[in-house]
């Protein structure tokens, strides 16, 4: 491994281990769109190995994402959401079965797009545990994590290391 290499590693693994949810969410987009985007050169390259490995790298993104959708709350952004990522898995598929550059472009255009959405969401403060002595002064008093919706972004953390 390169200097460089490992010097962006460790960047990575602090911005991931420092990041709220919203932009873990983000990061997992970047890796599957940078991912998409070797694929892609490799697919004008004639290289089918890195394009393989390109593409299950994005599809481990996706396969993420999409398994971290909470459809419990009824929203209907969930299941929009797992329709774009099975599209994009799609494609993906499509592009490397065909050895084709169209299938990868449209699956990085719409992954590309939804990115710009998250990039829109304030990031979630998570409340903090009450403190020992709040509990103690108290420990039936409601504690006000403040009022307004939220909104779940699930387990997106677990593989944050398809990004690397």
């Amino acid at each position: 491994m390169t200097n460089y290499s490992k010097a962006r590693d460790e960047y990575l693994e602090s911005e991931i281990l420092s990041a709220g949810p919203v932009r873990r969410v983000q990061l997992l987009y970047e890796g599957a769109i940078n991912a998409i985007a070797k694929a892609r050169v490799s697919v004008a390259a004639k290289d089918i190995p890195a394009r393989a490995a390109q593409v299950n790298k994005a599809m481990a993104i996706l396969t993420e994402l999409s398994v971290s959708l909470d459809h419990s709350g009824g929203a209907s952004v969930t299941w929009e959401l797992a329709e774009i990522y099975d599209f994009a898995q799609r494609s993906l598929l499509d592009g490397s079965s065909t050895q084709t550059d169209k299938p990868f472009a449209d699956a990085e255009q719409v992954l590309t797009t939804v990115l710009e959405g998250w990039k829109s969401i304030p990031e979630i403060e998570v409340p903090s545990a009450p403190s020992a002595r709040s509990l103690s002064a108290s420990p039936y008093a409601p504690i006000d994590y403040g009022a307004g919706d939220s909104f779940s972004v699930g387990q997106v953390g677990s593989s944050l290391n398809q990004l690397g």
